[in-house]
């Protein structure tokens, strides 16, 4: 078969679907992971102080909800940060930040990748601030079949799921899926 399943940035982690599918229907002949994630909630731990993130590891909810509002309301705190929480709360219907980071956790891909038979394309941006480190990981998780792709900002590709370089994206996975369907029929 010469089906592939696509996903790309925060989508495998988020969407069942896509991972019961990669996971499960074993019909694909290839799974494109463009930026991987392995966990949100590793990739937003960067993003706050490590003294908030000992605080969460304590597991004072009432300590850490204390702190991390103090952050949201400083207008001198980073305007991400700020973001990065208030629209934590705000999509998982929470008031404390502590149960937001908590539920962050359910959003990883722990044991999915056990059951995929398929080669992965895993791309990873040079300069990509939203996921760093993240598509090493996943590689790493899937083993050999795992291609591991770094763009880069000489052609314009080391952003974020290489927006603005979308037509190297694309003639990249696509050789690359090309050669993983001239591999079966050999």
């Amino acid at each position: 078969m010469s089906t592939w399943l696509a996903s790309a940035s925060w989508a495998f982690p988020l969407a069942p679907p896509s991972r019961r599918a990669a996971a499960y229907d074993h019909r694909f002949a290839g799974l494109f992971m463009i930026d991987g994630m392995y966990s949100i909630q590793a990739t937003w731990e960067a993003d706050l102080p490590s003294a908030m993130m000992t605080l969460f590891k304590s597991g004072n909810a009432t300590a850490f909800d204390i702190e991390m509002n103090k952050v949201r309301i400083d207008p001198k705190s980073p305007s991400s940060i700020r973001w990065l929480v208030d629209q934590g709360l705000w999509a998982f219907h929470t008031a404390s930040p502590f149960d937001w980071f908590s539920l962050l956790g359910s959003y990883a891909v722990d044991g999915v990748f056990a059951t995929i038979t398929c080669p992965v394309f895993v791309g990873d941006g040079q300069d990509d601030t939203n996921v760093p480190g993240q598509a090493p990981v996943v590689a790493a998780a899937l083993g050999d079949l795992a291609a591991l792709f770094q763009f880069n900002n000489s052609l314009g590709a080391g952003q974020h799921c290489q927006l603005g370089a979308e037509p190297h994206l694309a003639q990249a996975s696509l050789d690359w899926f090309q050669g993983v369907l001239d591999a079966k029929r050999e």
